[in-house]
């Protein structure tokens, strides 16, 4: 999105030879991957960052069960030996509910906004639903306000972004254990920020096991030792109800948690996501925002997302908070963490849906959990019975899974131990969560998800009655061993003694009151995933050479608000300055009938031309169906069926000489998520990518965010210096001046952008140019990221456009990363679709790892899946109507230039023209090229002006044709009315600068 002020799992083999009628499977087979060896670290340590390298072998090693049940799930027909996964945490008992409930006709309406970019804060007729929807279930004590709401597209997201912008990097929170290892996850791998374990004992008696809650002397005693040891505690965050132990706090204790955060100056973050997951109706819950007065409401704030329903596929989560600020500093990450707006549509009829949630979907669900977890509670005291041991649980009542204590089956009572027992599990084909992953300090503590439908759930127990035999057998065999070893060992030989007192121990279950063998957590955690390097960056001098120079995005932050982080506050700023215009817009968008005196948008780079073709497809009967698994958990690289699509589509589009790969392709949730995890895995924090100028703007915000990576610019103007020159010319000469002069300030670069077609030029790259490019770049051995989202938006036939993905050789494609959309070909930038494509799969597994914070709506993916198999669809319907309702409105638009003697840049493909109006800017500096923007805002018309996009030479603007011909017709007015009100500056503008496609030097 670009309308700011300026704008700022392993692989599927098999070929799909599906009609377009038929649905695509969500059952799709692949192997689990393996652990790196030293030499393919080694080689790793060549193509991605010390981060990167972390990340892809966090994702290795803890995803290999995940990959594993993927590529092999239980079927009772098709697969009856596959995996039953009990430690994944969704609700699987109420699907047949919620597919019937979004297979009605009220789910399916398709309206222009929900193509179109969203408010990044969610589209407020989602945000204003949340808002109702926890007022009534939480307890509200007054109506919450829609504007404290913020959507992002996961409650893993959610606590990422809060954790950026609440914390430094380095900076700590409290966390009492046991808690979801997705917490810990989520504040390390972008943000850097430390979970302090606040350890809490299990309280054993004969009849039952108490996991106890931390007290507030707790909490103090912790928080002093981690002040002793200089570490600097910004906050506590809670679970209620709590996963693991499916345990809710009542009202006094969660008050005297917020007190003690308040005099500590903490901020308090607590995930309600288990709140509709109540089923014991004698238990009371108490959220937070049902208290009649919090004790600190800035520094209060609650999570909750798609637990209680059942649709984790959805990727959907919510922030609600009292402080304007953190929804402010929040809101940019819409960008990298949003949510399709077909998506948005359906949550909130879902939300608002009250009578079906109310008389249909809680009681049966509540019903069918209560049912679950009275089978497996059973079982478990059978398997007591039976084994003649103790199987020690928690009796709780919230939740979707049983804390269970298998101690009883560790000898010696260690995490090692823990983990052989995990396996055994595994050997059934038996997937439980390990209580270490939960940073408990004692092993033997199991989580077992119980929220699955009967026949599985049966499945599961019996498996885990036969691994229980299976390791009781264990300990006979081992006990026949010691045993016989004393009869051989005479009583005066050494160690007959030692045999003899712990022989018979030593194989045996200990009694419950032994002490396990603590297991101390290093810093932040990093027995779990190591924490990725970084720190907020030094602000360096600014320097403008006349070939390149080195951005600062935060040059001009100046913002002090002491709630908000170091990087809080900048991030802030990045949303209050580079997103003003666009804020602007939607808080006044024309509507002819409702507002017909609104802002109409030229700055925006999106297709709204096409609306009508687009929802008549998206509206038919193959793209509405609902299958159980798109509901799920998926593939952390996309959903099979999809990636198979996307693969065969690139083939024929891009006219690949040889067909792609579904194993290369990842997909996620827009292209700014991509440029932000290739920034994280390709680059360390600091180093550079280098672009040419002028640019799409947003790559800034993009790369910068969490990656902490920058721009280098390769500076190009708009002379014509030669015959066979062009304005704005991009030059192997021009890269290698620029990487020599930004090394020379000690900055590392470690790669190149090139967007094909230009975004803002509107010009593309031939073939021979694109082998120059690559080949500098494999001379210095920089990767090259490919942005080729407008390739299918090439509408003067004459242009010849070739995709990367053509070319018969590529220099260096271990380093050549290609990215493509749905957003701008298909006029579907609302629906948050993205494609990566790359022949390397280390940075593929990487770019994976990080896809449970920008994945895509199972729904979505199927209905992507059936549009990109469309072929015939898309190139008898779609293309040929679109390019040519692209070459008119483009027409019009030149037209109307050419009457007000503007010049522009002419290039025949994208969206958009690069206008001149450096005439109207006396001075020709950047503050007259603001205030020309600003004039061209008050009088109700967006545009987009040159430094958003990283332009030398002030007085540059952006201005997007693809919109209906009435809004263009409005727009036009209000910007000719604008220009012929400014004094234009005395000097003409050097001729030269208005080229028709047909004049571009062809290579």
């Amino acid at each position: 999105m670009d309308s700011n002020r300026g704008s700022s799992k392993p692989s599927e083999a098999g070929t799909d030879t599906r009609s377009m009628s038929q649905a695509p499977s969500v059952m799709q087979h692949h192997q689990p991957g393996a652990q790196h060896s030293d030499s393919e670290v080694t080689f790793l340590s060549h193509i991605l960052s010390n981060r990167g390298i972390k990340i892809s072998t966090f994702y290795h090693s803890n995803f290999q069960d995940y990959q594993a049940y993927q590529g092999d799930k239980y079927h009772n027909v098709l697969n009856s030996l596959g995996f039953l996964n009990l430690g994944i945490h969704e609700n699987r008992l109420c699907v047949d509910l919620m597919t019937e409930r979004l297979c009605q006709n009220d789910m399916n309406y398709i309206e222009e906004p929900l193509l179109q970019y969203p408010d990044w804060r969610g589209h407020p007729f989602l945000r204003a639903e949340v808002a109702k929807f926890l007022s009534y279930y939480c307890g509200a004590q007054s109506r919450l306000e829609m504007r404290s709401v913020v959507v992002l597209n996961s409650c893993s997201a959610v606590l990422s972004a809060l954790a950026m912008v609440l914390c430094d990097p380095g900076d700590s929170i409290l966390v009492p254990t046991p808690f979801h290892s997705g917490f810990l996850v989520s504040a390390q791998m972008y943000a850097q920020v430390e979970l302090i374990p606040v350890h809490v004992d299990s309280e054993i008696t004969n009849k039952r096991i108490q996991p106890t809650k931390p007290t507030v002397g707790k909490l103090e005693q912790v928080l002093l030792e981690a002040k002793n040891k200089s570490k600097k505690v910004k906050g506590l965050l809670l679970a209620n109800p709590q996963n693991p132990l499916g345990d809710v706090n009542m009202k006094e204790t969660l008050r005297e948690y917020l007190k003690f955060a308040k005099r500590n100056e903490l901020h308090v973050i607590i995930d309600e996501t288990y709140m509709l997951s109540k089923f014991d109706e004698t238990i009371v819950f108490h959220s937070v925002l049902s208290l009649e007065s919090l004790p600190d409401p800035n520094r209060t704030h609650v999570i909750w997302g798609s637990k209680d329903f059942g649709i984790t596929g959805f990727r959907f989560g919510v922030l609600y908070t009292h402080n304007d600020d953190v929804v402010s500093a929040m809101s940019p990450f819409g960008y990298l963490h949003s949510v399709s707006g077909i998506t948005q549509y359906k949550l909130r009829r879902l939300l608002g849906d009250r009578d079906w949630i109310n008389r249909v979907y809680l009681p049966t669900s509540y019903s069918r959990l209560r049912d679950a977890y009275k089978y497996v509670t059973k079982r478990l005291l059978e398997l007591e019975e039976q084994f003649q041991f103790k199987i020690c649980f928690p009796r709780r009542g919230c939740g979707l899974s049983i804390w269970i204590n298998l101690k009883k089956l560790l000898e010696p009572c260690t995490f090692e131990e823990e983990l052989i027992l995990h396996r055994r599990f595994l050997d059934h084909k038996l997937i439980l969560a390990r209580g270490k992953s939960y940073m408990f300090e004692e092993p033997g503590w199991f989580r077992l998800m119980f929220a699955e439908n009967p026949h599985r759930l049966r499945e599961a127990m019996d498996r885990f009655a036969q691994a229980i035999e299976e390791q009781k057998q264990h300990w006979r065999e081992q006990m026949l061993d010691v045993q016989c070893l004393l009869m051989r060992i005479h009583p005066s030989e050494p160690g007959h003694q030692f045999l003899r007192v712990h022989g018979e121990t030593m194989f045996t279950l200990p009694p419950m009151e032994s002490e396990a063998p603590a297991a101390r957590l290093g810093s932040a955690a990093t027995q779990h995933v190591a924490s990725l390097e970084g720190e907020c960056p030094r602000k360096t001098d600014w320097k403008l050479p006349g070939l390149y120079g080195v951005g600062d995005p935060i040059a001009m932050c100046s913002l002090d608000i002491s709630c908000l982080s170091c990087r809080g506050r900048v991030i802030k700023w990045f949303w209050d300055s580079a997103e003003e215009g666009y804020r602007t817009y939607h808080g006044d968008e024309y509507d002819e009938d409702r507002n017909p005196s609104g802002i109409i948008n030229l700055g925006t780079s999106e297709n709204k031309l096409c609306f009508d073709l687009l929802s008549s497809r998206l509206s038919q009967s193959d793209m509405l169906q609902v299958q159980p698994a798109l509901l799920q958990y998926p593939d952390w690289r996309g959903h099979p069926f999809l990636r198979e699509e996307v693969a065969k589509f690139l083939s024929y589009y891009c006219k690949s000489l040889a067909p792609l790969k579904a194993e290369n392709v990842v997909v996620l949730n827009g292209c700014a998520s991509l440029f932000l995890a290739l920034a994280t895995v390709l680059c360390e924090v600091g180093e550079a990518f280098l672009v040419p100028t002028p640019y799409y703007g947003a790559i800034t915000q993009h790369v910068y965010l969490y990656g902490n990576v920058r721009l280098a610019y390769v500076y190009l103007d708009s002379a014509v210096t030669g015959p066979d020159t062009r304005p704005f010319q991009l030059t192997v000469e021009k890269l290698e001046l620029a990487l020599q002069g930004v090394e020379s300030e000690g900055v590392k670069v470690k790669g190149l952008i090139l967007i094909n077609p230009q975004n803002p030029l509107g010009n593309i790259y031939s073939p021979g140019e694109m082998q120059d490019f690559l080949g500098f770049a494999k001379r210095h051995k920089l990767h090259v990221i490919v942005d080729e989202v407008y390739m299918l938006s090439v509408f003067e036939e004459s242009l010849g456009y070739h995709s990367i993905l053509s070319l018969e050789r590529l220099p260096d494609p271990q380093r050549t990363h290609v990215m493509w959309s749905t957003s701008k070909d298909f006029g579907m930038s609302g629906l948050r679709f993205s494609t990566l494509y790359t022949e390397n799969r280390d940075v593929a597994t990487a770019v994976a790892a990080l896809c449970p914070y920008h994945g895509v709506s199972g729904l979505l993916q199927y209905q992507m899946a059936q549009l990109l198999r469309d072929h015939d669809w898309i190139d008898r319907v779609y293309l040929p109507e679109n390019h040519a309702r692209l070459k008119a409105a483009h027409a019009y638009v030149s037209e109307e230039l050419r009457a007000l003697g503007v010049p522009f840049l002419r290039g025949g493909a994208g969206f958009f023209l690069w206008v001149d109006l450096r005439k109207y800017l006396p001075r020709g500096t950047f503050e007259e090229e603001t205030q020309l923007w600003r004039s061209f805002l008050d009088s109700k018309v967006l545009l987009s002006c040159g430094k958003a996009f990283g332009s030398r030479e002030p007085g540059w603007f952006r201005v997007v044709f693809s919109d209906s011909a009435h809004r263009l017709r409005l727009g036009m007015q209000r910007l000719r009315r604008v220009l012929e009100g400014r004094s234009r500056a005395a000097e003409d503008v050097p001729a030269g600068h208005t080229q028709d496609p047909g004049e571009q030097q062809r290579r």
